[in-house]
């Protein structure tokens, strides 16, 4: 049974990737209808990838919509109720999810405006039968490609993919490329795509907070 006029949030937070790799289980912070409404979010590190995965009760699997947050930045709308993130060294990620059978729910209606500072990457799946997983390369400025993760292979049903990445520079040049492997490890047919100038919301300058016992003020001044 659904109850479509319901809606749920859940939250967890990552640490950052050089710690032990733990899995990580955050029980819900918020469910609106808590006697019958369930909803959980499981977060497993596997080196720089962090694999989000979503259970709801609020109907069966298809039919459930999946808000994803990051950083309170608004990721994407999937009934997919797994999504990949990349984890750069010593950062940490709050990742947030809303679930509602609503089709019409609007997950910004409450949102800032703001240009978000990271780019979610999505890409069909390879049709060869013996894949393995997906390589997924990030070039930086022209400066040559680095891997920032690798998406396993789900099976032939699952049509798409795709992999929120770490946190951007801001005015600076990214390009992505996606190299599927089958199980003996050779490479299949790249899909890159076409490289962009990140303009985002810049981040906040630091602060320095000083107290003065004289006057009992406080001061605020931006760290130079």
């Amino acid at each position: 049974m659904a109850w479509p006029s319901e809606a749920g949030a859940i939250a967890g937070t990552v640490g950052p990737v050089t710690q032990p790799i733990q899995p990580i289980v955050q029980q819900p912070i918020l469910t609106l209808t808590p006697w019958r409404h369930v909803v959980t979010i499981d977060l497993q590190p596997f080196a720089s990838i962090v694999v989000a995965t979503v259970n709801s009760n609020l109907g069966p699997a298809g039919q459930v919509f999946y808000h994803w947050f990051l950083d309170d930045s608004f990721i994407l709308t999937s009934v997919d109720n797994v999504h990949h993130f990349h984890s750069e060294d010593a950062t940490q990620m709050r990742i947030r999810v809303i679930d509602t059978m609503d089709p019409n729910f609007d997950p910004l209606a409450d949102l800032p405006a703001g240009n978000p500072n990271r780019r979610t990457i999505f890409w069909y799946r390879a049709f060869d039968t013996d894949i393995s997983y997906y390589l997924v390369e990030q070039n930086k400025a022209a400066a040559g490609w680095t891997t920032i993760g690798l998406v396993h292979h789900i099976d032939s049903v699952k049509w798409t993919y795709a992999l929120t990445t770490g946190i951007l520079t801001d005015l600076t040049s990214y390009q992505w490329r996606i190299t599927p492997y089958d199980i003996a490890g050779n490479p299949g047919t790249v899909t890159t795509f076409d490289a962009e100038i990140i303009v985002r919301t810049p981040d906040a300058p630091d602060f320095l907070v000083a107290y003065d016992t004289g006057t009992d003020k406080v001061t605020w001044t931006e760290d130079s």
